[in-house]
């Protein structure tokens, strides 16, 4: 589903934490091992979440269950399409005529290299065919409770199948387990459920004088069984204190069985000041409702001083701070490319300017991991370019792109984590001043002319979830996904050079991801022609992220007799000072508890050279 296009499930899948005990059927809980009237296919496994897990698919606690773990087997396996089904089940007839399947599954839906799907499936003649009565739509982080209507094979013995089809490529898996049938709807009379939302900041992180107005839109539905009266739709906005600084409430009134009250807007909401902002969606009605879990939803997004991104630099629920800092995956298959073709691609997020007069591109900054020393050398590009969708198809397409200005880094061979680089266009050798009301693409290329796999460079990657996902997703440039206003890949078979213009895409379905790929902006930076601090004289600074102290290590080539360190903000503003005399090897400490959560830089300068390296204060 986007955010121009939806589609309703025609079929009752119904999201619950409770049943309604009635007249039972069947039932299965697998508390024995894998039934010997159940048929199985090979790839299916039974046991406990620690037994069965793996790196990426690791459903959470729960009793024995049956799983299909896509992600353990790797890309060997490939593809694979298994059912497991029951033996006959008598619905010939019923007590009250009617039927419902009732089972728990976790299934993430996570689409890594393809389209994974798990479905519930009924047979009415043995096996031969099959309909689908449940189609699941994934959940990263609980086990669902599914219910589906039956009553339509009432009359028939039939066989219940659960399949799972990993898309053809390596992904996740899916999970079930505690599967019954009754002989009335096992849903909650009174359930209601917020469910697809979308809210549209720039960018997940987005300099403040930049936020335009946030867009807020929401679905709900009445997943219970019986009508609901009284329905009320909530959004808040709340600040980092906890403060709500925007609300809105629409009286929906009656809200009937298993329908949406879809496309629900509310009023925008435009960020004023700095700071972590998270929304929240709910739905209430005049009954209590029986699973208060599924009433809301939430979502976050920061207005910072001067920097883009696409991916938080905190995720306050979980407490993984430096996961959420670094990134949750690291992207690159070798895989994707031929073997006789330079390793050649790139990756980007999408940045929309609204005040670009007078402000320049001040710094980039990626996570990314060189594999091997045999990448030393080889160069990657931070190119920034305007794009104008001549189309209206929200996709960008290279004859869309006009470069604005390409900075080079070469690799030393070893990079691991957060670079930074100082933004100026090598073309013009002039900074990059913004224009206003422009969307630019920031692309990290990598223009690597060996066909060697050990030169690749892999660019870190946060996965976006229901926790933190605001927008749509799952495009590549080249229009083979879906509509996609945050990233895109593309890679090159040949010698492209710098201004991109003849990347190629690749097909990729699905992408869920957004690299760790940043943009600060503001005055121009003034800079004096200072000399490079030499290699052999090293910085090191921890921890990172920073809270109350950062410790600034020293280990120096040379005796250095006058050293000057500055603790700046992004906008260039010194904040801390400190002069040193006869220095080699040495950790300073400084105290940040008083600044802001932001980014900073140490600026290092001794008679050998200067040198400037960025933090984070959390």
């Amino acid at each position: 589903m986007t955010f121009f296009t939806k589609s309703i499930k025609t079929l009752l899948l119904v999201l619950a934490t409770a049943q309604v005990m009635n007249a039972q059927i069947f039932t299965e809980d697998f508390e024995a091992g894998i039934p010997a009237n159940w048929t199985v296919d090979a790839v299916w496994a039974h046991g406990n979440t620690d037994e069965v897990s793996s790196q990426y698919f690791s459903p959470p606690e729960h009793s024995l269950f049956m799983i299909a773990n896509d992600d353990a087997l790797g890309g060997t396996a490939d593809p694979i399409q298994i059912l497991a089904y029951t033996d006959a089940i008598d619905l010939t007839t019923t007590s009250t005529g009617e039927a419902y399947l009732s089972f728990e599954a976790y299934f993430r839906n996570g689409d890594y290299q393809g389209d994974e799907t798990a479905r519930a499936l009924v047979s009415v003649d043995g096996g031969n065919t099959w309909e689908e009565v449940a189609n699941l739509g994934g959940d990263d982080n609980v086990w669902q409770v599914i219910n589906a209507d039956l009553t339509a094979y009432v009359g028939n013995e039939v066989l219940i199948a659960f399949e799972y089809n990993d898309g053809g490529s390596w992904n996740y898996g899916f999970a079930f387990d505690d599967v019954s049938v009754f002989a009335e709807n096992p849903g909650l009379p009174v359930d209601l459920r917020t469910n697809t939302y979308y809210s549209m900041p720039s960018s997940m992180i987005t300099p403040v004088d930049q936020e335009k107005e946030i867009l807020l839109l929401a679905d709900f539905q009445n997943i219970g069984i019986e009508d609901q009266e009284g329905v009320v739709l909530d959004v808040t906005i709340e600040n980092a204190a906890g403060d709500v600084v925007h609300s809105d409430q629409i009286e929906f009134g009656t809200l009937q069985v298993d329908s949406l009250a879809e496309n629900q807007l509310f009023a925008p909401f435009t960020p004023t000041e700095q700071g972590f902002y998270k929304g929240t969606y709910s739905i209430s009605s005049t009954n209590d409702d029986l699973d208060p879990s599924n009433n809301s939803v939430s979502f976050n997004f920061i207005a910072s001083d001067t920097t883009y991104a696409n991916e938080l630099f905190i995720e306050a629920a979980t407490g993984t701070e430096l996961d959420m800092f670094l990134g949750q995956a690291t992207f690159i298959n070798p895989a994707i490319f031929p073997a006789d073709v330079p390793r050649q691609w790139g990756m980007g997020n999408i940045f929309n300017v609204k005040n670009g007069a007078g402000k320049f591109v001040r710094y980039v900054s990626a996570v990314f991991n060189a594999q091997s020393a045999a990448c030393a050398g080889e160069t990657i590009t931070f190119s920034l370019y305007e794009w104008v969708d001549e189309n209206s198809d929200n996709n960008p397409q290279a004859s869309e792109l006009v470069i604005a200005g390409i900075t080079p880094y070469t690799l030393q061979g070893n990079e691991e984590g957060l670079t930074t680089v100082q933004f100026s266009d090598i073309l013009t050798a002039e900074d990059v001043e913004l224009k206003d009301n422009t969307t630019y693409i920031l692309m990290w290329e990598y223009l690597n002319n060996s066909t060697d796999e050990a030169t690749d460079v892999s660019l870190t990657v946060a996965a976006f979830d229901d926790e933190i996902f605001f927008g749509t997703y799952g495009a590549t440039i080249d229009n083979t996904g879906e509509l996609d206003l945050n990233s895109c890949i593309v890679y090159a078979e040949d010698n492209s050079g710098i201004s991109g213009q003849d990347l190629t895409a690749f097909s990729v379905t699905g992408v869920t991801y957004s690299p760790v790929l940043r943009m600060s902006i503001g005055d121009q930076i003034i800079t004096d022609n200072t000399v490079d601090l030499p290699s052999t004289f090293e910085t090191k600074i921890f921890p990172l992220p920073a809270q109350d102290f950062v410790n600034l290590e020293l280990n120096f080539e040379e005796n250095v007799s006058d050293l000057n360190i500055q603790i700046t903000s992004e906008e260039g503003k010194v904040l801390r000072s400190m002069d040193l005399n006869n220095v080699k090897n040495q950790t300073v400490e400084f105290n940040v508890s008083d600044l802001a959560k932001g980014v900073y830089f140490f600026n290092i300068n001794t008679e050998f050279g200067s040198r400037a390296k960025l933090f984070i204060v959390q």
